[in-house]
């Protein structure tokens, strides 16, 4: 559903599938994840391709995750979160950076669906949308 009234919308996401994961066979150099997205385009069956019906201003929302060890007794220094904001512009945002000698192991970041949500300006053509989040991970910290 989108706001086609007055009124912003605000939607949080209804599940989350699967934690961010990410495994470091012991690189001592640390990584960041990065997250992009592309814009919030009109999916329904009703659209043409190119018809530019995308989400003006709609913000995805994903909260920092709380990064965990997925062995007890891990002793390097975990990966640290951020929160970050995504507006389908796809510019790369940093999720996660573990520092050099940190991260190793295998960490889970597993993102809650109540903390996930879609804020949506009023004004918008009805319909479903989509967006690919695409994440990437670099094994050297800048």
């Amino acid at each position: 559903m989108v706001p086609d009234t007055a009124t912003n919308g605000s939607y949080n996401a209804a599940s989350v599938d699967n934690p961010l994961t990410v495994t470091n066979p012991g690189y001592a150099t640390g990584y960041t994840v990065d997250v992009q997205n592309t814009p919030f385009n009109n999916s329904d069956a009703t659209a043409t391709a190119g018809d530019g019906k995308v989400l003006s201003g709609a913000v995805l929302n994903l909260p920092a995750p709380a990064a965990a060890a997925a062995n007890e007794g891990n002793p390097s220094t975990g990966p640290v979160t951020s929160a970050v904001t995504l507006s389908g512009d796809n510019t790369n945002q940093v999720v996660e950076t573990a520092s050099a000698n940190g991260g190793l192991g295998v960490w889970n970041s597993p993102y809650t669906a109540s903390g996930i949500n879609l804020t949506v300006p009023a004004g918008q053509e009805p319909g479903s949308y989509t967006s690919t989040l695409t994440w990437t991970l670099g094994n050297t910290v800048a």
